[in-house]
Formats: structure tokens, sequence, C-alpha cells
């Protein structure tokens, strides 16, 4: 979120999305449940936290087959359900491509590739020769992403001043840059040149994907004719450039990963709404069945954010968000407004304390100056336990040429 104008980033990186933020609502603090997109997109389809659905780690476990997702529910309610992705790993074999009537994944073959053209034409061959009505489309794109390979119109958008670094920075190649000693965890500190390089190749995505969003949005309002249209605007997580010694997403949970947009407009949506409370993206799929008037899952966490809008009932205020490095440790983050309270488990170690608010860089840590406080937020958290216990989520078996792709990406060992 925090590299999109309507969010107040300077660079004019988002034109389109900025005017859609105009035109409908837009949700100032949501948050991701968690910085890998298979738990991430699991708590979207669930309404579930990543520990209750239990597709905990990165790309090793799949949806479990008790689970209902959202584009099922949508399915026994007489809509059509599509799902289009272009990520580098097929989201079928995690089974998110349950109650999805079509789930096309052929654009993932154009990974780092003009995905979103891709999909772009993936979704209007499917508008010109296949469309039923009501229908429910998930369009996943994966711009802006490392390794930050814009398209080569896009390389100089914003780096006019900047001189190229040489090497694998320069090429955009942050994979190995960050995966020499650790995975995702960069070895030494990235120069100032390289950083502003880096920050320059991910705006230029995000410039390239906010005009794809746009040209795909004006094409399904093209075809909207007197059906009620709702598009809805958000990302599985952000993205970090070494505010605290790491890059990318999947190794920590400060604000700058965890922060996602959260843009809605269409028929029945306000314009120009900026609602200030805490929403989740457990939140996401309670608020389209609510939407279409379809009823809900039964024992979820999630809740309708829609209530909000017409200011007729109380924010959730609570939030959540886990990120495993292994089966036995994790950090766990509870975001309470304006706070954000970030543990390792099981030892309960690195406890950090932000106002995320006032600090949304997070460089300051309250937690020595404010203990009352962090143990009494501390009493909130589930214990170590609860985070583990209950059904597991059976494993997925990549076929050799997946897991050669995602060794490849460094996403494998």
């Amino acid at each position: 979120a925090d590299h999109l104008g309507a969010y107040g980033y300077p660079r004019n990186t988002s034109p389109y999305l900025d005017e859609l933020a105009r035109s409908g609502t837009i949700f100032l603090n949501a948050i991701t449940a968690s910085p890998f997109t298979v738990s991430s997109l699991t708590t979207m389809f669930t309404g579930l936290y990543p520990w209750e659905h239990k597709a905990l780690f990165a790309y090793s476990l799949i949806l479990r087959p008790d689970l209902i997702t959202l584009a099922q529910k949508l399915r026994e309610n007489g809509y059509f359900t599509g799902g289009f992705s272009a990520t580098y790993f097929y989201l079928s074999d995690f089974n998110l491509d349950r109650g999805f009537e079509l789930f096309d994944e052929t654009c993932s073959e154009n990974f780092f590739l003009r995905d979103a053209e891709c999909l772009n034409q993936a979704v209007s061959d499917w508008l010109k020769t296949e469309a039923r009505s009501p229908f429910f489309l998930f369009i996943h794109y994966v711009s802006p992403h490392a390794p930050y390979h814009p398209p080569p119109e896009y390389q100089n958008f914003f780096n006019a001043d900047l001189e190229k670094p040489k090497g694998e920075i320069g090429q955009g190649d942050v994979r190995r840059f960050t995966s020499n000693r650790r995975i995702y965890q960069i070895p030494r500190a990235p120069t100032e040149k390289e950083l502003k390089w880096l920050i320059s190749q991910y705006d230029a995505e995000v410039r390239y994907v906010d005009e794809q969003i746009g040209k795909l949005v004006k094409e399904l309002y093209a075809r909207k004719e007197n059906r009620p249209l709702l598009v809805l605007i958000t990302a599985d997580h952000g993205e970090a450039f070494y505010e605290h010694k790491q890059v990318e997403h999947r190794t920590e949970l400060h604000w700058q990963v965890l922060h996602i947009p959260m843009i809605i407009f269409g028929d029945r949506i306000p314009s120009g709404e900026q609602i200030k409370s805490l929403v989740r993206s457990v939140d996401i799929a309670p608020s389209v069945l609510e939407y279409a008037e379809v009823p809900s899952f039964i024992n979820i966490s999630g809740k309708s954010f829609l209530g909000l809008i017409q200011e007729d009932n109380e924010p959730e205020g609570i939030g959540w968000a886990v990120n495993f490095k292994n089966k036995k440790r994790f950090q766990i983050s509870l975001i309470i407004p304006p706070y954000q309270v970030l543990v390792w488990k099981p030892k309960d170690e690195k406890i950090e304390l932000y106002n995320f608010l006032d600090d949304p860089g997070e460089k300051n840590n309250l937690a020595l100056e404010n203990i009352e406080l962090v143990k009494d937020l501390l009493k909130l958290f589930p214990s170590y336990e609860q985070i583990l216990s209950g059904d597991k989520s059976p494993s997925v078996k990549y076929d050799s040429e997946t897991k050669k792709r995602l060794k490849s990406l460094h996403y494998l060992r």
C-alpha cells in the first residue's frame, strides 16, 4: 500500500488506482494475515486466520478438504466462478482452485514477462466468448514482485537521475542477492544506490500493473450493461526495502509487509470515502458474501467491513498475522491501533512494540518504555499450543518441473 499515491506515496506510480480510490471507498489501514501468498490467499478465501486453516508454511501445505471457500459459496448460490492467476507456482497445486468452475493458470508461464497483459487478455477472451451472469472473478496479478523486472518501456520511468548499479542488482536480480547466506536475508547491507535502483524498478512495476488494471476495469464496465458490479482491489502482502534489514516480504511482519491496499468501488459503494478503521484480509470473504446477499460462513474469524462504510457497526479493532520460520518457531503479530506488537514463539523472544500510525516505518521500538502495556497486550496472544494444535493441512506434492522452477527462484531448497 505504501507505494500507491492514494496512500500518500510521492511518486506518480498509480494514477488509475488513485482515481478508483476517489471514485469508491479506500481503507487506509488494511492488513494481511501472512507474508506468504498461499497462506494469505487461503485466509482471503476462507475467512480464517492461518493457524485456523493450517496452511501455515510457505509452499508446503495445501487447503484442507473440510474447508469451504468463497468461490464455493458463490457457486452454490448461482454464480459463475472464474479464477485467473499468473503466479510462478500453480495455485491449483494448493487446492486454491476449489469452488472455481474455471481456473486459468496459463499465464503462469509469463511470470516476469508481462504477466498483467497476459491475464487481461485471458479475462477479455472469457468476457467476449463465455461470460455468464452473475459472475465472480478472482484475478491474481503477480507484478509488482521480486526480482523487479518491469517491461522495458517502464524500466526508466522513475530512475532518470539514477546510475544503474553493476552486477545482480543492476539486473534487478534481487533473488540471488538476498539468498547467499540465509534464504531471503541480505548477506550484506545494500548500498544506497542499490536500494534506490530496486525501489525504482518496483515502482515501475506498480505503474505497469496500474495501467493494466485500468484497462481491465474499463472493459468490465463496458460490458456491465444493467448489472450491478463490485470491484475490490487488494494484495496478499506488502514489500520491505531494508527498513528492518530485509527485502521482499517473507521474513518479517513489520508494517511495510502487513499493510496492503484495500479499495472497493461499484454499485452501492459511496465515492470519496476514506475509512481509517482497521480492516483485515480475513474480512474479505464475508464482505463479498454480504454484498452478493449470499449467506456467510459459520464460525469464521472474519467480519464484513461493509458496515463501516455505512457507519452502522463498530470496527473489529484487532488483527493478527503470523510468519513461520519452521514448524516449531514463528513470529506472531497483534495489531490493535495504534499499536503493533511482534514476538517470536515459543520463547517470547525479540518483543517489539510500535505505534504504526505515528511511526509507519517502525523505526522506534517502544517496548522497553511501555513494559506494562506490552504485558497487557501479550495476554491477548493465543498460546503456542493453540497455534500448532488442530487438524493439519496435507502436504503438497510437486512434480519435478515445478520443483525445479521453485528452486531456481529460491522458493525451495
